[in-house]
């Protein structure tokens, strides 16, 4: 058996986190419909594709998440990135950024959500086209230190509806939210 690289090991620990926020930002969402601030929202995974016995995703063609808002109707736009240390502004895709923009200009809400792990961690909502972009030598970013803290969310709150308790339903067996 051939030993396993300490990079297939930081690839299983990066999609470990990533699956984690990805469940803590459905939690977020299940939430804010419980509060009755969306009407529905989607969890847009990438398309697979079986080949040669192996499992095959398919690049994404929107945000990781769509929705609709319950007072009016407004559309909710949402990018989530897990990340140690910068988030690098080349890990949103052109699509993606083009659905983000668009949802702003037509009056919706856009957001990009961000987990911040490793020496300094915490999870923040930015408004889309709040995000302070810095250029860092050739490309673009952004880091902890460039939050501000009204963007950070708090353990127990919702993102869509500040200062306000996330619900807790289920029981032991079930899913609970919020996870923090």
């Amino acid at each position: 058996m051939r030993p396993r690289s300490a990079s297939s090991a930081q690839g299983r620990t990066a999609k470990a986190a990533g699956a984690a926020f990805e469940a803590w930002v459905d939690g977020q969402h299940e939430g804010a419909k419980i509060l009755g601030v969306l009407a529905h929202v989607s969890h847009n995974q990438p398309g697979v594709r079986h080949v040669g016995g192996r499992i095959i995703y398919a690049e994404r063609s929107g945000t990781d998440y769509s929705g609709v808002f319950s007072d009016g109707g407004r559309a909710l736009a949402v990018e989530a990135k897990s990340t140690v240390g910068r988030l690098m502004r080349s890990s949103i895709k052109k699509k993606q950024a083009e659905q983000l923009d668009v949802v702003v200009k037509v009056g919706g809400s856009a957001w990009l959500l961000v987990e911040f792990r490793g020496e300094r961690v915490g999870r923040f909502a930015i408004p889309w086209l709040s995000v302070p972009w810095r250029r860092l030598r050739s490309a673009e970013s952004i880091g902890i230190e460039d939050m501000k803290v009204e963007w950070w969310v708090q353990p127990g709150e919702c993102y869509l509806k500040r200062g306000v308790p996330m619900p807790v339903v289920g029981d032991g067996r079930k899913r609970v939210f919020p996870r923090s």
